[in-house]
């Protein structure tokens, strides 16, 4: 990956290196380049960024010199399906939009002592790929968490949302761009029924980074948006979309595969329960028979999109197949209770090990597996912060903890309907 991006970033000027040197792309170790709040007397201002919501962790910069832009870069940030974030977007649109934004928000600035090879930086490649010289950029950050990556909202000054592009700055988040540009075509392939993929425009290396830039889904019309529902058609099909096998936990290519991430790295505070859960698998479906097929890996809804008849689907990094079946369920049934509905850990995971008994036959999932599904989306999801924080990331994580603690170690009580 890029030199210019080596690590993960420390504090806040390191950071605002950091998303510079990923913008530079080619150009990330030019020195002479200067990231701050201003450029220096006589330097040509690159890029001009307002970093919302501040300046210590901002989770989005916004073009500050295209406020239609600016008032589009910010639309779809939130959580879709909370009232309070969808007026937080309107309002920081319309203060984008009217220029006021930009006055409360502090700036980046990247600027050099003179005119730079646009098409060398990363919005400028991306601009050239597009066909649009006029096009400029907002960079999703999101939130601290194993898999952080810029994500570049491309935008005509007009506000038009012309393409999304996934960056990988380091080996893990560069694996998880070309796992997902390979499942994406996987996907196409398989020539889905049930939902639709964004198109691919281009995918790949360039400049030591790893991109994925796709067009964007249709704009949701009135009614359309995430579904709060899971789609069971979908999950169903997604499952069995490279077809199904039948076969033990204890003798499964799945199981071997948590077994090496378990022993990969030091040992840390949360190994000894990842441990405690990988035997409390093992004793769930003991000998059995149980399905294995595919799962999307990160199933909720703002990965997902209703428009008209049509559910489009993105972000699928995370996806694999030899998966026990019902992990699509468990982890869509999690994530609605916690960050939807506000449950604690322990009620969202018996809500959703209750639930996905319930569906998970339906889904093709063995009956009687809906707490070790939910056991094993958690677990998964423990391993992904590990591995967040063995690449050097700040990735703690406490819900998901607490969550897969609270199934295993608590008796069988509570459906969590």
């Amino acid at each position: 990956m890029s030199s210019g991006a080596p690590h993960p970033p420390r504090d806040d000027a390191d950071a605002m290196r950091w998303v510079a040197n990923v913008l530079l792309g080619e150009l990330a170790d030019d020195r002479d380049i200067v990231v701050g709040r201003k450029a220096p007397s006589g330097h040509h201002v690159l890029w001009t960024f307002s970093m919302l919501p501040g300046g210590d962790d901002p989770y989005v910069l916004i073009p500050a010199d295209a406020p239609r832009a600016a008032a589009a870069a910010v639309h779809g940030l939130g959580n879709p399906l909370r009232s309070r974030d969808r007026a937080v977007e309107a309002a920081a649109g319309l203060a984008m939009r009217a220029r006021v934004g930009p006055r409360f928000a502090p700036s980046l600035v990247v600027s050099a002592p003179g005119p730079v090879a646009r098409h060398r930086t990363l919005p400028g490649h991306l601009a050239t790929l597009l066909g649009r010289d006029d096009a400029v950029c907002a960079v999703i950050l999101g939130r601290r968490r194993p898999n952080r990556k810029p994500v570049l909202k491309m935008l005509a000054p007009d506000g038009e949302v012309l393409a999304y592009a996934k960056v990988g700055w380091n080996d893990l988040t560069a694996n998880l761009v070309r796992a997902e540009a390979d499942a994406m075509a996987r996907i196409a392939a398989a020539a889905p029924r049930t939902f639709r993929l964004p198109r691919v425009l281009a995918s790949g290396p360039w400049g030591g980074l790893e991109l994925l830039v796709t067009a964007p889904a249709p704009a949701a019309g009135r009614g359309d948006g995430p579904p709060l529902r899971m789609p069971g058609d979908a999950t169903r099909e997604i499952a069995a979309i490279h077809g199904l096998e039948h076969g033990t936990f204890a003798g499964s290519a799945y199981r071997v595969g948590l077994v090496s991430r378990l022993e990969a790295g030091e040992p840390d505070d949360t190994t000894a329960l990842l441990l405690q859960a990988l035997a409390w698998l093992d004793e769930a479906w003991g000998q059995e028979e149980i399905p294995f097929g595919s799962w999307h890996g990160d199933w909720m809804p703002w990965n997902l999109l209703r428009s008209g008849t049509d559910l489009w689907v993105w972000d699928w990094e995370r996806s694999a197949s030899g998966v026990p079946v019902g992990l699509d369920a468990a982890h869509f049934r999690f994530d609605i209770e916690s960050k939807i509905r506000g449950r604690s850990p322990a009620d969202a995971a018996a809500s959703s090990a209750g639930w996905t008994e319930r569906v998970g036959p339906d889904l093709g999932a063995r009956p009687g597996s809906g707490r070790a599904l939910a056991v094993a989306n958690l677990l998964e999801m423990c391993l992904r912060f590990r591995e967040g924080r063995q690449a050097g990331m700040e990735a703690k994580d406490v819900a998901y903890v607490r969550a897969m603690g609270s199934l295993i170690f608590v008796g069988s009580g509570g459906t969590g309907a």
